[in-house]
């Protein structure tokens, strides 16, 4: 298993909005799952990406808040897995079966 990682920098996205790493297919459902994250313990879900040169990826990402002694949210804390190249390869066999 080849490990790959974002080619964004910490520096580069840091107190930005994590909306500039979605996907724009996905957008309307990730402020839907973030508002939802807000509310609930974690989620997880398959979802699209980019990364710094607007490639896309396909990621297995999950969504954890962090919250304070009083409850409050302080960080959500996202962390994806890269499953771009057996997304790819599960579309091949697609085609294939389909012609």
């Amino acid at each position: 298993m080849k490990i790959r990682y974002n080619t964004w920098k910490h520096e580069a996205i840091k107190r930005k909005n994590i909306e500039v790493i979605i996907h724009e297919d996905e957008l309307v459902q990730f402020r839907t799952i973030w508002e939802r994250v807000s509310h609930v313990e974690h989620y997880q879900k398959k979802t699209k990406c980019r990364n710094k040169a607007g490639e896309t990826l396909r990621l297995i990402a999950s969504f954890s808040p962090v919250r304070d002694k009083n409850g409050s949210i302080n960080k959500i804390i996202f962390n994806g897995m890269d499953h771009t190249a057996s997304e790819r390869e599960k579309l091949k066999l697609q085609e294939q079966i389909t012609g």
